[in-house]
This record gives structure tokens, sequence and C-alpha cells, in this order.
């Protein structure tokens, strides 16, 4: 009995020290990121036409009018992320509803420290999505006694970072999106709405996440994720009633 005491002592020992083992040899890089920071990230939304207002946030039509002016900013004070990476969505025919769900995100683990290198992906909890995305919104409306405008489209949209090239952007509407990568003067040719009007809202949402599947994106180079600033100018045309 003492025997088979020790040699069973022994086995729950050795099964101990593998999960041990298994626990620490694999590095959730994205867990590990928690840190990157994206804390000075700002957002600024323009418009190229006078009478086409900007607000920042989901706001009411009222609000816009009395608030919005032709630019809106918006600074994010202390939010870091996980890296992360979409999937079942395209650009341009994805929008704003298929951006929100967490389902359409994912995000990979790595046993290196050194390599971006996923090793597996698991999926993002529902309730988790703004721990691996930064999101804003801009609302968006023509100044009452105006003419509508057609065809909103982005015109000029500068995306910057002091540290590695690790960001991507996504900006979508309740129809349409598209999605950018760091460098100056991009413009689009996708329609976020075909209609913006004195009665209504548009609304803008955009979406900042660190791209888990650069090779910049690694535990051990993570003081090199930077923060970053976005510049969106925004143009549609005036109609003529």
């Amino acid at each position: 009995m003492k025997a088979l005491r020790k040699q069973l002592i022994a086995a729950i020992a050795m099964t101990l020290v593998a999960a041990v083992a298994l626990g620490s040899s694999t590095y959730a890089w994205f867990a590990n990121n928690a840190t990157v920071n994206a804390t000075g990230m700002s957002m600024t939304a323009k418009s190229d036409v006078g009478y086409m207002l900007i607000a920042q946030g989901h706001q009411t039509l009222d609000y816009v009018k009395a608030n919005g002016s032709t630019s809106a900013t918006f600074e994010n004070t202390g939010k870091a992320m996980y890296p992360a990476n979409h999937r079942n969505v395209t650009t341009p025919t994805s929008k704003i509803e298929d951006y929100d769900k967490a389902a359409n995100w994912y995000y990979e683990y790595s046993s290196d420290t050194k390599s971006s290198a996923g090793t597996g992906k698991k999926d993002i909890a529902a309730d988790k999505l703004e721990d691996f995305v930064l999101i804003n919104e801009f609302s968006i409306c023509a100044q009452t006694g105006s003419n509508s405008l057609s065809d909103l489209k982005i015109s000029d949209l500068d995306l910057g970072t002091a540290g590695e090239s690790a960001v991507k952007v996504i900006v979508a509407s309740d129809t349409a999106s598209d999605e950018f990568t760091i460098g100056d003067n991009q413009t689009s040719t996708v329609v976020l709405d075909s209609l913006v009007t004195p009665n209504e809202v548009t609304y803008i949402r955009v979406y900042a996440f660190w791209d888990g599947s650069n090779a910049s994106v690694y535990t051990e180079n993570k003081a090199n994720l930077k923060e970053t600033t976005l510049s969106m100018s925004l143009t549609a045309v005036p109609m003529t009633e």
C-alpha cells in the first residue's frame, strides 16, 4: 500500500508539473500586450462642405445642429488594447452592424514572445470587443435650411504613428465601409451614405485596432507600438433643389 501511495503521489505531482509547464510555455501575446497603449490616440473628422455638421459621439439630430461644427475630435485618454483581427467582413459591403459583432473578430496566441506567428486562434467574448478595438462614432447632418448632400465619401485620411506601422482603421456607416493602414492623403471611392439631409443623422463609426497579423506585433516588441493619430476629411456633393 505504501508503494502504491508513493506511485500515486508521484503521478499527481508529475501531472501538476506538466500543467504548470503547459501554462507557462504558451504566451498569449495579446494578453501580455495589454499594456500596448492607445492612450493619446486622437481621431478628427472634418467636413469639406461648409454646411455639413459633425459632432463627436452618437448624438441626436437636435444636438448635432446645436453643437456640431465642420470638425469634431475624439481623444482617448486611457485605453490599452490587445491586438486583434477580423473575419467574415469585407469592404465595402460590410457595415457597422457587422463590425460591432465580437464574433467577427478574433485574437491569436503564440508560444514565442519574439515572434508574431500565432499558434492558435480564439474568439473574442461578446462583452470584450472594446478591449481589442477602440471604437468611436461621429454624427453628421446638413444644416437647417441647406440643401441635402449626396455621396458621402472620405476625401483625405491621414493615419500616422510614432512607432511601428501596426495600426489599422476601419471607417463604417450603416451601409458600407473601408479599411486603412498607416499613410497620408488616402482617399476612398466607397460611398458611406448616398444622402445626407438636414432631417436625419448619418452615423460614421471608426474602429482602430492593433493588427494582430502584423509582423511587428509580438510581446517583446510592445514598447515600439505607439499611439496613433487619425485625421479624416469627409466630402459630399451639394444637391440642387
